[in-house]
C-alpha cells in the first residue's frame, strides 16, 4: 500500500470506534427515508392485463409473484387468474388446470408459502346474497393446478361472502361475512392436512357480525379491523388461537368513529397498516396502528414520484400535503398483500369507476434482493449443461435405474451443507490420497492447516475426471436434494406426492433434517383420499425412517374412514395392516382419537419446518475454517485462500478469469491484486464474507472497510448493487461534524464518487458547524474549491 493510502487508512480508523458497525440493512438505509408510494407500471404478456375489477383477492408467492383471482366489474364476476412478476413488472394470464372455481367476488384467499399453494374460500356470484359459495379450493403455484378440497356440505361454514380467512399452523380459520341479509359470527377452521372442517368454540368479548373487514395473524393472535354490518365499525379485536378467546382493543389516535369497511390492511412487525376503504366516502389515506401503544396515526409519505433507484441512497424529505404525492386515488373493495419491505395494492373501486392499477408502498428504502441462493442455484444448473462451468466440478452423482442420470457438483458444497453425502463421496474416491482429502473435507471443523493440499487436489480429480458416486435415488429426488444443498429451497413443486415421499426418505438418509421436515409437511398438505393408500403401502415397508408418514396416513385414513374404506385399493393392503386400521376405527369411537393424534403429530413438526435456515452460516464456515481452498488471492502481500466455485458463482469478474483456461489466473490458481488499487486486506476479507454468506457481512461491516468496497460490487461483477448500498449507508451513517471531512478527503483520494457526493452534501448542509473543525484547514485547495462550489450552488437564489 502506498504511504498516502496508509495515511488515509489510519485516519479512517480514528473514527471507526465512534461510528460503530452496521446495525442492519434496513436500519442503515432507512434512517433518513420517508415511506413512499410508487405506481407500478406494468405490461401484459401478449398485451393481456387484468380487467378493471373490485372484490377480487390477491396473494403473494416467493415475495415476488402477485396472484389476482376473481372480482366484479359491475355486471359479472370473473373466474380468471393473473400473476404479476413484481420484478419484471409483467402480467401473465394463467390457464389453470384441474377443478377450477367458478367466477366470484368478495371471497377469501390466503397463501401458504411452504406448501406453494393458495387457498380460496366462499364468495358470491354476481347476484350477491343469492349465489353465495361455500366451497374451498387449492391452487398449486408451480404446477398451475386447481384442486377442490371441500365442496358444499353441512359440516362446514355456511355459504357467505365478505368473510375473512387466515392461515395458522396448518389450519384455515374463517370468520364473519354475510349471507346477504344477516352477519354470522361463527368461526370454523379447516385442517389442510386431514381436509376436515370443524367449528371453533370462542369466548370473551365477541365482536359483532360484519363483512368486508380485514384479519391478520401475528404469532398466535388474529387481529380483526373494521367492517360493516348493521352499522360500520372502526374497532379492533384480537383472537387468541391457543385459548379461543376474543378481546377488544381500546385504541386511540386518528378518529375511526365513522367506521371503515372494504379497506385493505397488512401486518408488518408490530404494526397494522390500513389503506383506503369506505366510511361514507372512499379514502386514500394510509393509517398505522402500533399494537403496543394501540395508537392510530396517519403515515406521512415522501414527495417522490416513485422510489429511489438502486444506485442512490435516499435523502431526507419534508412532510407535505398528501395531495401532492403519488399515492393511489381513494378506493374500496381493492386487495393488498405484504412483501418483505412493501405493501402492494391492486384494483378496487372509486365509486365512479373500477381500477386495474397496481401501487406499491415502501416502508423502507428499496434494496436489490440478496442473490446468494440464486447464484449458487444457477451454478448448479450451469454445471449440468456448460462444459466451462463443469470443469470446476469434482463430483458426479450417478442415479440408479435406466436411463442413468449424471449430476455434476462440488465436494466443498457437499461438505458445507451435507457431511453425510460428502462422506459417501469420500468412500467412493478411487485413490488413497483422494479418499483422505474427501474424508477430511467431510469434517470441516478439522480443516485448518492444509499441508500437502496441492498433492491431494491433484489426485482428487485425475485424468479420468471427477469422482463418480452411485446414488440409490431417482433422478428427480437426486436433483431436488442437490438443489436444496445449493439453494436452500427444494424445487419440489412439480413432484408427485410419491416422489416427495422418496425425497423425504433421501433427506433422512443424508441427515438433512430441515428438508425432511418440509417434505413431511408437503406430504401432509398434499394428502387426499386417492393417495393415502399408495403412500401407506410404501411407508409400511420402508422401516423406521418412514414411521411418521405411516402414522399420519393411518390418522388421515381414520378421519376419512367412510371414503377411504370404500376404495378398491384397500384390498391390496397387507392383511395385518388392514386389521390394524379396522381396530383403530373401532377404538376412535370411544376415545378422543383426533385430538390425541393432532397433539402428538403436529406441534413438533411445525417447529421443525419453521426452523431458521443455517445456509449463510454453512457457507461462511467454508471461508472461516479454510476448508481445503483451491485458489488464492494476494492483497497487500497477504495470501487469502478461497474456493473457485464460490468466486465464479458470485462474481462475473472471476468467472471470466477462471473459466477461460488461457488466463494466467486459471493456470496458476492465483490472483495478485495490484498495490495501486483502492483495496486493502481487511476490506477484501469483508468483501469475501459477502461473497460467501451474503447479508451476514453486516455483522462485521464498519465504515473503515466500507469505504474501500463501494466500487467493489460493480468492479467484481456481483449480481446487483446490494453490497454497494450497504457500504454507502454504513459510511453515511457515520457522518458527523467531526469526521465528515476525513471521509470527504478519503473518498476523493480513493475515487469513491458516491461517498464523495454524500459527504459534500452533508458538509454544505451543515457548514456552520463543519466549517469550524480543525481538519478544514488541512484540506487540499482542490477539495476546498469543491466545498465552495457546493455552497455557491446552495445559496443561489431560485430562478
Amino acid at each position: 500500500m502506498h504511504a498516502e493510502e496508509r495515511r488515509l487508512s489510519r485516519r479512517l480508523e480514528q473514527f471507526q470506534e465512534d461510528a460503530g458497525g452496521a446495525a442492519g440493512a434496513h436500519a442503515l438505509l432507512s434512517e433518513a427515508f420517508t415511506p413512499t408510494w410508487e405506481l407500478v407500471e406494468c405490461e401484459g404478456e401478449d398485451g393481456h392485463v387484468p380487467h378493471s375489477r373490485s372484490g377480487h383477492t390477491c396473494a403473494i408467492y416467493k415475495n415476488r409473484f402477485l396472484y389476482v383471482f376473481g372480482g366484479f366489474d359491475g355486471s359479472r364476476c370473473f373466474d380468471d387468474l393473473y400473476v404479476l412478476d413484481l420484478e419484471t413488472r409483467r402480467w401473465k394470464q394463467i390457464e389453470g388446470k384441474g377443478d377450477c372455481p367458478s367466477g366470484r367476488a368478495s371471497h377469501s384467499a390466503v397463501s401458504d408459502e411452504l406448501a406453494g399453494v393458495m387457498y380460496v374460500f366462499g364468495g358470491s356470484g354476481s347476484h350477491f346474497g343469492y349465489t353465495n359459495q361455500r366451497d374451498l379450493y387449492e391452487f398449486a403455484y408451480d404446477s398451475e393446478t386447481w384442486r377442490l378440497l371441500s365442496p358444499g356440505s353441512e359440516d362446514q361454514p355456511s355459504a357467505r361472502y365478505g368473510q375473512s380467512m387466515v392461515y395458522f399452523r396448518e389450519m384455515l380459520y374463517v370468520w364473519g361475512g354475510t349471507h346477504g341479509t344477516n352477519y354470522p359470527t361463527d368461526m370454523h377452521r379447516f385442517d389442510v392436512c386431514t381436509k376436515q372442517w370443524e367449528p371453533v368454540q370462542a369466548t370473551g368479548e365477541l365482536p359483532s357480525g360484519r363483512y368486508r373487514h380485514q384479519a391478520m395473524v401475528k404469532d398466535s393472535i388474529m387481529y380483526v379491523v373494521g367492517g360493516s354490518g348493521i352499522t360500520r365499525y372502526g374497532d379492533v379485536y384480537m383472537f387468541e388461537f391457543d385459548t379461543g378467546m376474543w378481546k377488544k382493543l381500546n385504541c386511540t389516535g386518528t378518529d375511526l368513529a365513522d367506521g371503515r369497511y372494504a379497506h385493505s390492511a397488512v401486518l408488518r412487525g408490530n404494526a397494522i397498516y390500513l389503506y383506503g376503504g369506505n366510511d361514507g366516502v372512499r379514502h386514500d389515506d394510509l393509517l398505522r396502528l402500533d399494537l403496543e401503544s394501540r395508537v392510530w396515526e396517519r403515515v406521512p409519505v415522501s414527495r417522490h414520484m416513485g422510489v429511489a433507484p438502486f444506485d442512490a441512497v435516499p435523502m431526507p424529505q419534508p412532510e407535505i400535503d398528501r395531495s401532492s404525492t403519488n399515492s393511489p386515488p381513494g378506493r374500496d373493495f381493492h386487495a393488498a398483500v405484504l412483501r418483505q419491505d412493501s405493501m402492494v395494492i391492486f384494483g378496487g373501486s372509486s365509486g365512479m369507476r373500477r381500477h386495474n392499477d397496481t401501487y406499491e408502498f415502501y416502508f423502507v428504502a428499496r434494496l436489490p434482493p440478496c442473490s446468494l441462493k440464486n447464484d449458487l442455484g444457477m451454478l448448479l444448473e450451469r454445471s449440468q449443461t456448460d462444459d466451462s462451468w463443469r470443469q470446476l466440478c469434482d463430483v458426479v452423482l450417478c442415479t440408479q435405474g435406466q436411463p442413468q442420470v449424471y449430476m455434476y457438483c462440488h465436494a466443498h458444497m457437499l461438505a458445507a451443507r451435507c457431511p453425510k453425502l460428502a462422506a459417501l463421496v469420500a468412500a467412493s474416491a478411487p485413490k488413497t490420497t483422494a479418499k483422505a482429502y474427501l474424508t477430511r473435507l467431510a469434517q470441516p471443523g478439522e480443516m485448518e492447516g492444509s499441508d500437502g493440499l496441492d498433492e491431494l487436489l491433484r489426485d482428487v480429480v485425475d485424468d479420468e475426471g471427477p469422482i463418480q458416486v452411485p446414488l440409490d435415488v431417482s433422478p428427480n429426488c437426486a436433483w431436488n436434494l442437490l438443489y436444496y444443498i445449493y439453494a436452500d429451497e427444494p424445487a419440489y413443486g412439480l413432484l408427485t406426492i410419491a416422489e416427495v415421499y422418496k425425497l423425504f426418505l433421501a433427506a433422512q438418509q443424508f441427515e438433512i433434517s430441515r428438508l425432511a421436515a418440509r417434505c413431511f409437511r408437503q406430504i401432509k398438505v398434499r394428502m387426499d383420499v386417492l393417495s393415502v393408500i399408495p403412500i401407506l403401502k410404501l411407508a409400511s415397508v420402508d422401516g423406521p425412517q418412514a414411521q411418521s408418514v405411516q402414522d399420519f396416513c393411518k390418522y388421515f385414513f381414520m378421519l376419512n374412514y367412510p371414503k377411504c374404506s370404500e376404495l378398491e385399493e384397500c384390498e391390496s393392503l397387507d392383511p395385518r395392516l388392514l386389521c390394524e386400521l379396522m381396530r383403530l376405527n373401532n377404538a376412535r369411537r370411544t376415545t378422543n382419537f383426533a385430538g390425541s393424534m393432532h397433539d402428538m403429530e403436529y406441534a413438533p413438526d411445525y417447529k421443525s419446518y419453521a426452523a431458521k435456515s443455517t445456509f449463510q452460516g454453512d457457507m461462511r464456515q467454508l471461508l472461516v475454517n479454510r476448508v481445503f481452498p483451491d485458489f488464492e488471492v494476494v492483497v497487500e502481500g497477504e495470501i487469502i485462500k478461497v474456493h473457485k466455485f464460490m468466486l465464479v458463482s458470485r462474481c462475473h469478474y472471476f468467472a471470466s478469469c477462471l473459466l477461460t483456461s488461457g488466463m494466467a489466473e486459471a493456470r496458476s490458481s492465483r490472483l495478485v491484486i495490484p498495490a495501486q488499487t483502492a483495496m486493502n486486506y481487511n476490506a477484501f476479507m469483508t468483501f469475501l464474507r459477502f461473497v460467501y454468506a451474503g447479508d451476514d457481512v453486516l455483522k462485521v461491516l464498519v465504515p473503515h472497510t466500507a469505504m474501500y468496497l463501494v466500487e467493489a460490487a460493480s468492479f467484481y461483477g456481483l449480481a446487483n448493487n446490494r453490497l454497494q448500498h450497504f457500504c454507502e449507508a454504513c459510511v453515511k451513517n457515520s457522518f458527523n461534524d467531526r469526521h465528515v471531512l476525513q471521509l470527504f478527503e478519503a473518498s476523493c483520494k480513493l475515487e469513491c464518487e458516491a461517498i464523495r457526493t454524500m459527504a459534500l452534501e452533508y458538509i454544505v448542509a451543515n457548514f456552520s458547524k463543519v466549517g469550524t473543525q480543525p481538519d478544514m484547514r488541512k484540506l487540499d485547495k482542490g477539495l476546498l474549491l469543491q466545498i465552495l462550489a457546493g455552497l455557491a450552488e446552495r445559496l443561489q437564489p431560485p430562478a
